[in-house]
């Protein structure tokens, strides 16, 4: 502890501090904030948050809410199944009515990084470029691209169609990707299960308005 706050609190006051002071450039004490939690998130997380956001910053009010029921706000329906690709990872989640449930939570070891690798062999083994009249092998002019063009690749060239009908369900396993954890195989205990947000509010703003 430095000062009677802890080590995972100065670090939080030192991000916030950057948002409002150097990205934003705006007071926190006049605007509610709004947090896009992730779900599996633990109360202690949350509550030194909230602390920092209330005691060093007096911002007005604070909404946590789990970030991927937001996805469906721009469809204009409560209910859907979200999937979240991460760099690593890949989530597949139900929200009904607003609400996570957890029992469908899935997920697998195969994200925008396991891409961006497919993409490098891809032109590795078969990749080339006309040098004058010659075709030479990528890989012996470039050797292995850096990780940005990798992703200036993946952002011009790949699209998702519709999948050929004559890949069977059986391809998916034969890929080697095997790694799927269920929210039944989890220990979730520590996951709140009350309503999906949560809002507090700064005590002054709650009297000034009862006034």
């Amino acid at each position: 502890c430095y000062n009677g706050i802890s080590r995972a609190s100065t670090r939080k006051i030192h991000f916030v501090h950057a948002i409002y002071f150097r990205y934003l450039l705006t007071n926190p004490k006049d605007r509610k904030v709004v947090i896009c939690e992730n779900f599996l998130q633990t109360e202690l997380f949350r509550e030194t948050l909230a602390d920092v956001l209330f005691k060093q910053f007096s911002v007005v009010g604070v909404m946590m809410t789990p970030a991927l029921p937001l996805a469906l706000i721009p469809l204009g329906t409560p209910t859907g199944l979200i999937v979240d690709v991460g760099y690593y990872d890949t989530s597949v989640i139900c929200v009904y009515q607003g609400m996570i449930i957890l029992q469908s939570y899935l997920t697998v070891e195969l994200g925008t990084n396991a891409h961006l690798m497919a993409i490098q062999r891809m032109i590795s083994e078969s990749g080339t470029v006309k040098v004058g009249k010659e075709s030479k092998k990528a890989s012996d002019l470039y050797g292995e691209f850096e990780l940005s063009v990798l992703e200036d690749i993946r952002a011009r060239t790949c699209f998702c169609g519709e999948r050929p009908a004559e890949l069977k369900d059986s391809s998916f396993e034969q890929s080697g990707v095997i790694t799927e954890h269920r929210a039944s195989d989890m220990e979730l205990s520590y996951v709140r299960r009350t309503p999906s947000c949560c809002f507090w509010q700064n005590q002054r703003e709650v009297d000034r308005s009862a006034v």
